[in-house]
């Protein structure tokens, strides 16, 4: 959660090389190891579980041998639950990304965890959620403009439900809708919600049909 994407992904590199995997490199000057992980999470998000990451090897390593080395070699609060072979002419994983499943952690009493559980199944009897999103446009200045968007067909599933000591946790499901996907930020506004107050976790990256590994890391 206090660690940006680029320092993850640090992380995860400096840990690949620790474990001395026989890494892949970029051509050119700058060579780098051949890493891509399925999303780049903003700062202030947390993950538990459903991550995934493409590491391309200069030789083949037993996909068990290459875990059992990574985990080892891996700094404390980061995992990988499994490994697998991927086909080199495999999608890419953030193009193989289809949908992703969130949990909103946030005080609440039994009041305010009634009212939270009222409005989301609202939201969810609705047939459109507009709201404004800043998206690429050409012909703006910086080549954003802001711009209304539905995005209820984005939104696959939303309830409320009790946590411990006096929390309120929303799941919410998101699915791809016109290369678009719904953010935390867009449900925390719906639900009139603080950002400062809530803790977000990803719970699960979810790949479209026939993309997704046998697999995956965390």
């Amino acid at each position: 959660r206090l660690l940006s994407h680029l320092e993850t992904a640090q992380a995860w590199i400096r840990a690949l090389r620790r474990a001395r995997l026989p890494l892949a490199y970029t051509q050119g000057f700058h060579a780098h190891p051949r890493v891509t992980f399925s999303t780049a999470a903003p700062l202030g998000e947390e993950s538990r579980g459903g991550d995934f990451m493409d590491v391309i090897l200069a030789e083949r390593v037993d996909p068990e041998t290459a875990r059992g080395a990574l985990a080892a070699a891996l700094p404390p609060d980061f995992s990988v639950a499994d490994a697998c072979d991927v086909p080199l002419k495999a999608p890419s994983l953030m193009a193989a990304v289809a949908g992703f499943d969130y949990e909103l952690h946030t005080r609440a009493d039994a009041a305010a965890l009634a009212a939270l559980a009222a409005l989301a199944g609202e939201l969810m009897a609705r047939d459109t959620l507009p709201l404004n999103r800043k998206v690429k446009r050409r012909s703006a200045p910086g080549g954003r403009a802001e711009a209304e968007l539905d995005i209820r067909p984005m939104l696959h599933a939303l309830d409320v439900a009790a946590g411990e000591d006096g929390t309120a946790v929303v799941r919410f499901s998101t699915r791809l809708h016109a290369g678009r996907l719904a953010k935390p930020k867009e449900i925390l506004q719906l639900l009139g919600l603080d950002p400062a107050s809530v803790r977000i976790v990803k719970t699960a990256t979810l790949l479209a049909e026939g993309d997704a590994p046998e697999a995956g890391a965390d």
